[in-house]
């Protein structure tokens, strides 16, 4: 889907792309997957959440800091060099880069959801290196829209729970 959208890879933080990406349901969305058109996957994890990304996910992993005692440092400003060296590991120096441009309704455990937005595209065409980003919303969503056949047995079982409950409820309405 990549190469057809005539991208390198794309880089992501909602909650939702992310989980679509590397399969890790990020906790508060400060999470940043990226993700190659060959294939491979790296996800940046603030380091109060790695352990717990490790747990969730194979895809290989880099942290970078956030609050601590020490300093007070936001995920905008610490993910910048763990992002660029990640992208310089997998040789997207120079590449073409899709990115969420539009909003998207997250769901939430929590009651605070952190969203880059336009900080992301920031980092990656200035802090990093000369990186063309390209709009990939609409690459995503029918990403999201393709489910695997993993996706399908889980939602067939949905069906037939809700329906048994639903059958069993019937003779007292």
């Amino acid at each position: 889907a990549l190469r057809k959208a005539d991208l390198d890879a794309i880089v992501c933080s909602l909650p939702s792309h992310v989980l679509l990406l590397t399969g890790y349901g990020t906790a508060v969305g400060t999470t940043v997957a990226v993700f190659t058109s060959d294939g491979r996957a790296r996800l940046l994890v603030p380091a109060d959440e790695a352990q717990a990304a490790r747990a969730m996910s194979s895809v290989s992993q880099t942290s970078f800091p956030v609050n601590s005692l020490d300093a007070i440092l936001t995920a905008e400003k610490g993910i910048v060099g763990p992002l660029c060296e990640v992208l310089r590991e997998l040789g997207l120096e120079n590449a073409r880069i899709g990115i969420e441009t539009t909003g998207s309704l997250e769901t939430a455990a929590g009651l605070a959801l952190h969203l880059y937005g336009g900080v992301l595209r920031y980092t990656l065409q200035t802090a990093c290196m000369h990186i063309a980003t390209m709009p990939a919303d609409a690459l995503l969503q029918q990403m999201m829209s393709t489910k695997t056949p993993h996706e399908l047995g889980k939602m067939r079982i949905s069906c037939r729970v809700a329906e048994q409950a639903f059958m069993a409820a019937t003779p007292q309405l």
